[in-house]
């Protein structure tokens, strides 16, 4: 099983494969940058457009970490992975709508998981960051307030 990813750096995208026999290759479209024989992740220093680089990809479970110095400064690549990744307190914050099943059962976990979607696409959306959390409250009131109207029309 091959490991595909890729991480930009200052504009340039560069993809990474490690082949299933540990066959690690960074390259920039059809050309070859590095190319290292390693299982656990190596050190790849290269030379791309008058800059030198190193890279050291740091395997994960589902994805592909990357540690990357440029003309020996530290550099943040951008991966897609990071992109899409929520922090662990933001999902958090997003998820509490989910108290409903304490008390809604079915109907509150129902409810609770879709306001934690409305949130977590509420996150990720452009909006301004300000009204993030407002939002996120707002949800979890309407989706409260929504099981209380669904419970008092089934109760009677």
């Amino acid at each position: 099983m091959a490991i595909k990813s890729e991480f930009t750096v200052d504009d340039v995208t560069f993809q990474f494969e490690n082949s299933a026999g540990g066959q690690e290759t960074i390259s920039v479209g059809d050309e070859i940058c590095s190319q290292k024989r390693s299982l656990f992740g190596c050190t790849h220093i290269f030379e791309y457009q008058g800059h030198d680089y190193s890279v050291k990809p740091k395997p994960g479970i589902m994805s592909v970490s990357f540690k990357v110095e440029k003309d020996g400064e530290k550099i943040a690549p951008i991966t897609p992975e990071a992109q899409d990744k929520i922090p662990p307190l933001i999902l958090l914050a997003c998820g509490w709508p989910f108290v409903l099943v304490a008390f809604g059962g079915a109907i509150g976990g129902g409810l609770g998981g879709l306001a934690f979607g409305v949130n977590v696409a509420t996150y990720k959306s452009s909006l301004p960051g300000i009204l993030k959390p407002f939002l996120n409250i707002l949800t979890g009131a309407a989706a409260i307030g929504l099981w209380y109207v669904i419970a008092k029309a089934i109760v009677g």
